[in-house]
């Protein structure tokens, strides 16, 4: 007896299935799929044609306000909801559309302290100067993190990147403002402490990873400070 040979090309897809239930229209039918796909079958039997749709759809929304949720911070990086309102002690760039509270005195070499700290805003690194001060000045934040641990901090240098020479940055201490105009951007590996730990130049430097999304090389941006 010759065996039949199965169609390899024969594929049931859960999706289509789901979209009918959800919407309640028949798909069209094509000669490779001419019985109701089997996901459709089995959610209109557990549930009923009207519940499933029902399920269908708050399952939907739930997802779309779950990502808006999540990825929020992200979009008020380009798409501001409102002006910019610079704190008592808070970095200001108008030009990537950030404004941040600074916590001060956070020691960059202890991973738990500063975690903690860049969820809340981003951090001066304990050692280096404060505005007014002769030295540099040393300020890091994320550029991103994982999906379910963003925030507005965790993601407040992820356009650093698009500063050029001459833009403006503003750092608040104690309700006074200091201006800045940067100067030069470097990329470095991770490994190069050199401008955290023995750089003496007046200046304040910013720092995250690059690229976005991986914690590959740090990205630097270099900014003198305006005399009033």
């Amino acid at each position: 007896m010759k065996k039949k040979k199965r169609n390899p090309k024969r594929v049931f897809f859960v999706l289509p299935g789901f979209i009918q239930v959800l919407f309640g229209k028949k798909l069209k039918k094509t000669k490779k799929a001419k019985r109701k796909n089997p996901s459709t079958r089995i959610l209109v039997k557990i549930f009923g044609k009207t519940r499933a749709q029902q399920i269908g759809s708050s399952l939907m929304i739930i997802a779309g306000s779950l990502l808006i949720y999540i990825y929020y911070p992200l979009f008020q990086l380009f798409f501001p909801t409102g002006p910019l309102v610079a704190g008592p002690n808070s970095i200001e760039i108008s030009k990537i559309n950030v404004e941040a509270p600074i916590l001060w005195n956070v020691d960059p070499f202890n991973e738990k302290e500063y975690r903690e700290a860049l969820t809340h805003g981003v951090a001066q690194a304990k050692g280096t100067s404060f505005p007014a001060q002769d030295g540099t000045m040393y300020i890091f934040a994320h550029s991103s993190d994982f999906p379910w641990r963003i925030t507005r901090y965790n993601v407040v240098f992820f356009r650093l990147g698009e500063l050029v020479k001459g833009d403006k940055i503003v750092v608040s201490k104690d309700g006074r403002h200091y201006l800045y105009k940067v100067r030069e951007l470097k990329t470095v590996s991770p490994q190069d402490v050199y401008y955290l730990t023995r750089e003496h130049r007046t200046q304040l430097i910013l720092q995250t990873c690059t690229p976005v999304g991986t914690d590959w090389f740090r990205l630097l941006v270099f900014a003198d400070p305006v005399k009033p």
